[in-house]
């Protein structure tokens, strides 16, 4: 893509999406650098001419976290349908940047077949790091590899870095209410083996219809571990 092009996209996007929504259940602590990257974040949407709002919640409990933003972005939604372009589930421990994100909604723009597109990012398991990002094998959620390129059709995603639009909100929250997100327990009950609400989410709008796509083209840091060796040494042998 030259120059040219470049930026018409980013007008074609600025008009298309401008009135963003960013969503974060914040666990009543973000780490003082994730902060920074937010702040760099808002300035930046602003001065680009974006129209940001953000919904903030302080809940230790990550579902009934999920679900209430679900929820008041759909009540916000119903009294005001043209209040939001697009939302960004953020979590409060990722790094990122103002390039990142543009990058995400610009690839988003521009495949007419994607409705959930997640940025790519490791998990916080210091002992297995994996891709945030699954298949479906045998009914267990295996992760994608660290190798896979470009954009993806995935079965699930984690909500630390994903767009989608409010539409699909509006359409989750009729079908499934309050109970969007939630735990579910899966295989034998006795190894106590469970999905995240994240995936059972994803699960859940796969069933309506939706399908969700992982853009290993934006890649983003996840504070919540450390690197080390041990995680390197994994993601290049896996």
């Amino acid at each position: 893509m030259n120059k040219e092009e470049a930026l018409k996209l980013q007008e074609e996007v600025l008009e298309k999406y401008k009135k963003i929504c960013i969503l974060m259940p914040t666990y009543k602590n973000i780490p003082s650098v994730c902060a920074h990257d937010f702040f760099v974040l808002t300035s930046l949407l602003y001065q680009f001419g974006f129209e940001p709002q953000f919904r903030f919640i302080d809940q230790t409990n990550v579902v009934v976290a999920r679900n209430f933003l679900q929820k008041q972005v759909v009540k916000e939604l119903a009294e005001d349908p043209d209040k939001f372009d697009i939302v960004l589930w953020l979590d409060s421990d990722q790094r990122f940047t103002f390039k990142d994100v543009l990058e995400l909604i610009s690839h988003y723009h521009l495949y007419d077949e994607i409705d959930i597109l997640s940025g790519r990012y490791i998990t916080r398991d210091l002992e297995c790091p994996r891709v945030c990002a699954f298949m479906v094998n045998e009914d267990k959620y295996v992760a994608v590899g660290p190798d896979t390129k470009g954009i993806k059709e995935v079965d699930g995603v984690g909500f630390g870095f994903v767009l989608m639009t409010p539409k699909v909100m509006q359409d989750m929250q009729e079908e499934y209410g309050n109970f969007s997100f939630e735990f579910r327990s899966v295989g034998d009950k006795e190894t106590g083996g469970c999905i995240g609400e994240d995936l059972d989410w994803c699960d859940k709008a796969k069933k309506i219809g939706y399908k969700i796509y992982l853009d290993s083209n934006v890649e983003i840091g996840h504070y919540g571990g450390l690197i080390t060796e041990k995680m390197i040494d994994h993601l290049k042998t896996k």
